[in-house]
């Protein structure tokens, strides 16, 4: 039979994972920093304990699969990523290489961030996923970015928010039957996760919007991210039937990379008009970068002068 367990439960299993992981790092550190010490390899295997627990909280099904796929993919690629760093500093008997250092501290920081939010989502009662997609929730949005901006602002490492419409969302919402309807919802949210690397994060708004957080990466990352879901959509975009007539479903999507002291509903709001000005027919695909007001309304006023010489 199997196992039951309850949110407290889970929460208190949670505790060694995160403290196991964090005295794992420190024999990584030491070892990629101080090779030519003689150590155990073994010793740096990555903690079993997450798989444990993943194996534990994957028979509640109230957790969500999508949840713990993400987490099991992103822990999966910080066991990849310290197990390459280890090999190379040992073989080479130096420091490594720092791009592949910082990716690999990157993964470590995305994987405990994570899990403590799901610690604190589980405390609050609610997983933050939307039930139909398995995509964040809209409730868990504003604390996700605060904690993003919060970093954006004390390391200066940057993230985008990639906007991504339905084309036409209104008039298939009112006639496609709901089954049809949930159907795609879902085809688009099983693209969109294609997008994201494993500590990406993506949430289903009102409205046909889809909202994704790039974390680690500038606007041309961001453009990329865009692109991949341009590629996919080409390749993988739903067909459905409406008013007797098949049509198959694109999207419109543009790119912000906050900066600090930047306001989300005032960037949400721009990203959004764009979106009305050159999406809606076809799919567009803007980099976008938000402008203080002063900058958008000298704009303005440049755009009407245009259309009046």
């Amino acid at each position: 039979m199997a196992l039951s367990y309850d949110h407290d439960t889970y929460i208190k299993a949670l505790a060694p994972v995160l403290d196991e992981h964090g005295e794992w790092l420190g024999r990584v550190m030491r070892r990629v920093f101080y090779p030519e010490l003689e150590q155990v390899i073994d010793t740096l295997a990555i903690p079993d304990s997450f798989r444990v627990w993943s194996l534990s909280a994957g028979q509640d099904e109230t957790l969500g699969v999508d949840v713990l796929e993400g987490l099991k993919r992103l822990h999966a690629d910080l066991d990849a990523a310290g197990a390459a760093l280890v090999q190379e500093s040992s073989a080479a008997k130096s420091k490594p290489d720092f791009k592949k250092f910082d990716a690999f501290i990157t993964l470590y920081e995305e994987f405990i961030a994570h899990v403590r939010r799901l610690d604190r989502d589980l405390m609050a009662s609610g997983n933050g996923i939307d039930v139909l997609t398995g995509l964040r929730s809209r409730q868990m949005l504003m604390k996700d970015l605060e904690r993003e901006m919060e970093r954006r602002a004390r390391r200066g490492r940057p993230f985008c928010l990639a906007l991504a419409r339905v084309d036409h969302y209104a008039e298939m919402k009112a006639n496609l039957p709901q089954e049809d309807y949930e159907t795609v919802i879902k085809a688009i949210s099983a693209i969109i996760k294609q997008c994201m690397r494993s500590f990406d994060d993506a949430y289903r708004l009102s409205n046909g919007e889809f909202l994704m957080s790039l974390k680690q990466t500038d606007k041309t990352g961001g453009a990329a991210a865009l692109t991949r879901l341009r590629k996919l959509l080409e390749e993988n975009a739903p067909y459905y039937t409406m008013n007797g007539q098949e049509k198959r479903l694109t999207m419109s999507s543009c790119v912000a990379e906050p900066q600090p002291g930047d306001d989300f509903e005032t960037m949400m709001g721009n990203m959004r008009q764009d979106l009305d000005r050159f999406g809606g027919d076809a799919e567009t695909a803007l980099e976008y970068i938000e402008m203080s007001p002063l900058e958008r309304f000298v704009n303005t006023l440049e755009e009407e002068s245009k259309k009046t010489h």
